[in-house]
């Protein structure tokens, strides 16, 4: 069995590659990367073959798989990369297909972000996302890009994770996503400074529990997946725990032991929506059992990481 994983040397590639390596311990794994650092954190292993992203539309071999995560999650990179974002998304993906066995899956990583409008949002509610915004590109890319694999491929060969705020206690000290920053600001100023006063609401997501939810959905045959013959979109999020910015920062300031001083109201440098909640309606149809680490918990861990890397 042959796997592809594109972007592996991100927060969720990683920490899948190792999942992926349990799911299938004899497959042969290849992942790609843009850098040298990167947040790779598994064993050298015999069945991991890393490659730069550039030469993978040159292999010959065909894969059982292709995970498509090379895709950018950080705003303040995507908004600045927003044509390579734009490849990634649409031309990138037709190239991926070409690579897949006749019976292969794509699994694509997209966002919670194309449902525009706050709310609590099922995989049945209509996307409505603003163009002409800094963020725009990103998320209509990531529109088009469940347009071509659905143009592509049969629905029994894709699934498509709408990924909300996944986070790991494995990340880089240049990620200026909103966790990671409030735990960088805690370790090297012994304060968290917000940028505003924190009432935006977010849904995070463990990454452990991110790449359970996707490896269990890809392996569930599309006869069983419960959405009655139409187009196989899942929602990968937590189900509960919304939590403010302010109240993100206050659990990490208990971790680590540091004050939490609130910013200008209305301060936003990215265009950050005031809200991001998704629900998982149709993996918790399928899973309805499923056990999600609790914020505070995954907070906890991802603290005890960052402490021992970054102190």
């Amino acid at each position: 069995m042959n796997i592809l994983v594109t972007g592996s040397s991100g927060v969720i590639g990683s920490y899948l590659i190792q999942k992926l390596l349990q799911e299938y311990p004899s497959a042969s794994l290849y992942g790609t990367t843009f850098q040298q650092s990167s947040t790779i954190h598994y064993t050298n292993n015999k069945n991991i073959h890393l490659i730069p992203y550039s030469l993978i539309f040159g292999l010959e071999q065909k894969f059982d798989q292709i995970w498509h995560l090379a895709t950018y999650g950080q705003p303040a990179k995507f908004i600045k990369n927003w044509q390579q974002v734009l490849n990634l998304n649409t031309e990138d993906i037709i190239k991926l297909c070409r690579l897949l066995k006749p019976n292969g899956k794509f699994l694509y990583a997209s966002s919670s972000e194309i449902y525009g409008s706050p709310g609590l949002n099922k995989e049945t509610d209509m996307p409505a996302s603003y163009t002409c915004t800094p963020r725009s590109i990103y998320i209509d890319s990531k529109r088009l890009g469940e347009s071509i694999i659905n143009s592509l491929l049969p629905k029994e060969n894709y699934r498509i994770f709408r990924i909300c705020l996944a986070y790991s206690p494995y990340f880089l000290k240049n990620d200026n996503r909103v966790l990671y920053e409030l735990i960088l600001k805690a370790l090297s100023n012994n304060k968290i400074q917000l940028l505003d006063e924190g009432s935006a609401i977010r849904q995070y997501l463990f990454i452990e529990d991110a790449c359970k939810m996707m490896i269990q959905i890809t392996n569930t045959i599309y006869k069983k997946l419960l959405i009655k013959n139409t187009q196989p979109i899942f929602n990968i999020s937590n189900s509960t725990e919304p939590i403010t910015i302010y109240e993100l920062a206050k659990l990490i300031g208990e971790n680590l032991q540091v004050p939490i001083i609130k910013g200008s109201k209305n301060s936003n440098p990215h265009a950050a929506p005031k809200i991001v909640k998704v629900y998982p309606e149709r993996f918790l149809n399928l899973f309805p059992d499923f056990k999600f680490t609790t914020i505070r918990d995954g907070i906890a861990k991802v603290c005890f990481e960052a402490k021992k890397i970054y102190s």
